[in-house]
């Protein structure tokens, strides 16, 4: 079969995990032996082979690339989003590069900076088109449906109205692919997918440069870990207050390892200086990260739709502390994770007992393995590969 797969941004560039997990599904179709085209944004055309994979670069037609967003003037700001709702510039580009692949199926994923123009442009060409949800981008213009006030429980004034341009297009993809329960019911709220054949179908995980499992076993200091863009956003304002509050006989740190906002790291080491000890040691490799902490603890203020955190580190052996929220907490099985709500107490309360009896670290570090399997991407993409057939 031969697949275009269209993304925002590809490797080398990456946000976050939507980047890795849509690499994963293109070069593990590649192994199974269709012909994989990737479509993605740049600041100038290119055309290169990355592990199989064709990937095509076009040039943003829009006032600044979604990479250069922070810093820029608010009404800048508005005309890119208003444009992006409704985007005819590619139409030329796009429709040449269809015309030349002339591929079997076109699977979207982010189309922030495409615009869902682009499924018109698609379908004008009867191409099957199936789309995959992997942010809230179709009902808000950030993406995230979250403010620092929590999550959006209704679209503001400015997603209204970007919403009420994007929603015209909604009937054109043959199916939408979830990577959540989740996502696909909240989605189906803004009646995206609501009479079209949808599936959910997760992230995959590939293992295969993953060292044998090294099974956790602290006994007289406890590592506790968080991995990912270090802002209050991702929870970690909700951490830091946690396990302040925790005594413990056991002594305890936290690793914070990703990229931080500067303003926010600030603010959590002068608000927490000498309460407990902890470091931020920036972006890391996470398969190191993971082998260095004893338990990984993934919180969130939003509502995030899956969660790579968690599988990669269970696929490193390293038992996992998980919210139970949105799509994380389909990720949820007690044989190697604990679960916590995101009150107050919660947390703390659960960290104190990790602490009590830290023989539970090595009990739950011992069953991660071959628990990936269920991530496994070779799986995962036959199952896509049938939605793809069937829709």
């Amino acid at each position: 079969m031969k697949i275009l797969i269209v993304n925002t941004l590809y490797a080398p560039f990456q946000v976050g995990g939507a980047e890795v997990s849509v690499r994963t599904m293109a070069e593990e179709l590649v192994k199974a032996g269709h012909k994989v085209y990737v479509l993605t944004l740049g600041y100038t055309q290119s055309v290169k082979k990355m592990n199989g994979v064709i990937v095509i670069a076009i040039k943003t037609k829009n006032l600044y690339h979604i990479e250069q967003a922070v810093g820029q003037p608010a009404i800048k700001k508005l005309i890119w989003h208003l444009l992006d709702s409704f985007n005819p510039l590619y139409r030329t580009a796009v429709g040449l590069l269809l015309d030349r692949i002339q591929p079997d199926v076109v699977n979207t994923n982010n189309i922030q900076g495409f615009s869902p123009y682009i499924w018109k442009i698609i379908k004008s060409r009867n191409i099957k088109l199936v789309h995959t949800l992997r942010d809230y981008y179709l009902m808000c213009h950030t993406a995230t449906m979250y403010t620092k006030c929590g999550d959006c429980q209704q679209l503001c004034t400015a997603c209204k109205i970007t919403y009420q341009i994007k929603k015209n297009f909604f009937s054109l993809p043959d199916g939408f692919v979830g990577i959540s329960k989740f996502i696909l019911a909240q989605h189906n709220r803004y009646k995206v997918g609501k009479k079209t054949p949808v599936r959910v179908i997760a992230n995959g995980l590939n293992t295969d440069n993953y060292p044998e499992p090294l099974i956790k076993n602290p006994v007289k200091e406890v590592i506790f870990g968080f991995i990912g863009k270090v802002n209050q956003q991702k929870g970690v304002d909700f951490l830091f207050k946690e396990l302040a509050g925790i005594q413990s006989s056991i002594r305890f740190k936290l690793v914070l390892a990703g990229k931080a906002e500067q303003e926010f790291e600030a603010e959590m080491t002068e608000l927490y200086r000498g309460k407990f000890d902890f470091t931020f040691i920036g972006k890391t490799d996470p398969l190191q990260f993971y082998r260095s902490v004893d338990v990984v603890i993934v919180p969130s203020n939003w509502n995030e739709p899956f969660g790579r955190v968690p599988i990669e580190a269970v696929a490193a052996c390293t038992p996992v502390c998980l919210a139970d929220k949105a799509g994380l907490s389909e990720l949820y099985n007690e044989k190697y994770m604990w679960q916590f709500e995101m009150q107050e107490n919660s947390l703390r309360m659960l960290l104190s007992g990790i602490l009590a009896h830290t023989e539970l670290i090595a009990e739950k570090s011992s069953a991660c393995a071959g628990i990936p399997n269920a991530y496994a991407p070779e799986v995962l993409n036959v199952q896509l590969i049938e939605f793809l057939k069937e829709s």
